[in-house]
């Protein structure tokens, strides 16, 4: 089997897995932004450190500007999120308990108070 074909492989059998175990997949990548979110950070102060190492990088070292930019981007990233953040992982506005989806609700009448046609009707009929 080739190194691509077998990549395509395990790909489908992770898909079919998360299918069969019913995996919210929107939930999932909310999931995975946030690790990746909280992750990120030590990432950049390694690579931070070992960017500005003379012996170890040598005439590729960053430059003042590059680590000035590289320390803002950390300190960013170190940031915690606004609350907003919170209320978008753990609410939705679309089928929460209680409250109709968008596809379940009934048509609003429009505002001449007249009932709107169907769209399956002739005009008049």
């Amino acid at each position: 089997m080739t190194p691509g074909l077998a990549s395509h492989a395990k790909q489908l059998r992770l898909r079919l897995a998360l299918a069969l175990a019913r995996v919210n997949p929107i939930r999932l990548l909310v999931l995975v932004a946030m690790v990746n979110g909280i992750a990120a950070a030590p990432f950049l102060i390694v690579v931070m450190i070992i960017s500005r190492n003379r012996p170890l990088m040598g005439e590729h070292r960053n430059g003042n500007l590059a680590a000035v930019l590289g320390w803002v981007t950390v300190a960013l990233m170190t940031e915690p999120a606004p609350p907003a953040g919170r209320v978008i992982v753990t609410r939705s506005s679309v089928g929460t308990p209680g409250r109709p989806r968008l596809r379940d609700r009934q048509p609003s009448a429009p505002a001449s108070g007249k009932p709107r046609e169907s769209l399956t009707q002739a005009p008049g009929g």
